[in-house]
């Protein structure tokens, strides 16, 4: 079979999630990538053959990315591959063209990352018409929450196009994923009550860190009346905070204001004792596998799809988004007591060995029987 995956989105964290689906199915079949001539090329495998006619610089739903003359080039080179099936990963105000393009000639899949644009990101309504459109073009249509589908689903969309899967793939390099899983990530830390606290991601507005924070502190009150150690807060990513908060940080939070490389990275999640999702409004994050396959619970909001990919109690703890009292209830729970992170962890990582098998049956089971449909 040969899969061609299109992602004309420069974004880092479009191209690891086009990597790892890429780099899977590159173990058995011819797998192509189109994309654009600035790229990450160390998250991909050496078995994908890549294809990058595109000159674009900014994110694929900006104006700034459409150059009409590399728009030809793109569906001549499509085209020419002749695929048994083509995966666009992300978005691009192109695919739809794109989409239209390969009628007849293959069968096409669309992941669809978000249904509604996050706050602050500066293409709010474009978001909602350009998924309808693609929506209605393409063969199937792939999310990452059961949540989405069903609200696709009750939006008059065809439920027979829609599928969901959970987003499992590791933030790393092809070559780091590789030794992780030689390692079958089992070179972890022993923790103790002053393990860190992690945050890991771009720092956004709609993350929450500002809660995070918030909560804390209130953790930093409780140590005050009692012998309870407070454990590091780490924030890994680049990003803003509010002017004032950003000068006025504790001693005992440390804010890497930076993209962090995969050596760090790994570092930081062996280290940790918990990892944190305080969104106050989100789709779905890649963080959670990656905290799982390191064998660390999660805390996330109620928000999105995180509950999905959460036994809560079990793999970690889902609280009310915007909410740092419960949040600093559920960091308690878990900082100070080591047994019941570990615990966590442990069953963290069995759910993510699990999911993450199931998930690539699923994919190829999907591959599939588009080709035989077509």
């Amino acid at each position: 079979m040969r899969i061609v995956y299109v992602q004309l989105s420069p974004t880092f964290g479009m191209h690891q999630y086009a990597a790892d689906l890429a780099n899977r199915m590159s173990e058995l079949h011819e797998v192509h990538l189109l994309t654009t001539k600035s790229f990450p090329a160390d998250r991909y495998a050496p078995a994908v053959v890549v294809h990058a006619p595109a000159d674009v610089m900014d994110t694929g739903l900006s104006r700034r990315s459409l150059h009409v003359d590399d728009l030809g080039q793109v569906v001549r080179k499509l085209r020419s591959l002749d695929a048994d099936v083509v995966h666009l990963t992300g978005p691009h105000l192109w695919n739809p063209i794109l989409i239209w393009s390969l009628r007849r000639r293959c069968p096409v899949i669309h992941t669809l990352h978000d249904l509604v644009a996050h706050p602050g990101s500066g293409y709010g309504r474009l978001l909602g018409v350009w998924n309808r459109i693609v929506i209605s073009l393409a063969d199937c249509i792939l999310v990452h929450g059961r949540r989405f589908r069903q609200a696709l689903a009750i939006e008059g969309f065809s439920s027979q196009k829609l599928t969901h899967l959970p987003l499992l793939h590791l933030c790393f390099s092809h070559e780091t994923v590789v030794h992780f899983l030689e390692k079958n990530g089992s070179d972890g830390e022993q923790l103790g009550e002053s393990a860190p606290i992690l945050f890991f991601g771009r720092v956004e507005p709609y993350k929450g860190v500002e809660i995070l924070l918030d909560a804390y502190a209130r953790l930093a009150d409780r140590v005050q009346t009692s012998d309870l150690p407070l454990p590091r807060l780490v924030i890994a990513g680049a990003g803003k905070l509010t002017s004032g908060r950003a000068t006025k940080l504790p001693e005992t939070v440390t804010w890497h204001n930076r993209q962090i490389a995969d050596e760090e990275a790994a570092r930081l999640f062996r280290a940790c004792s918990v990892v944190v999702l305080p969104y106050v409004e989100a789709s779905q994050s890649a963080i959670i596998g990656t905290a799982y396959f390191f064998g660390k619970p999660v805390i996330v909001t109620d928000t999105g799809a995180l509950p999905e990919y959460v036994s809560d109690g079990v793999t970690g703890l889902v609280v009310e988004s915007g909410n740092a009292v419960k949040l600093a209830n559920a960091l308690a729970k878990l900082v100070w007591s080591p047994p019941v992170a570990e615990r966590m962890g442990k069953a963290a990582r069995q759910w993510y060995d699990r999911h993450r098998a199931s998930e690539y049956e699923a994919l190829v089971a999907l591959y599939e029987n588009l080709v035989g449909s077509d």
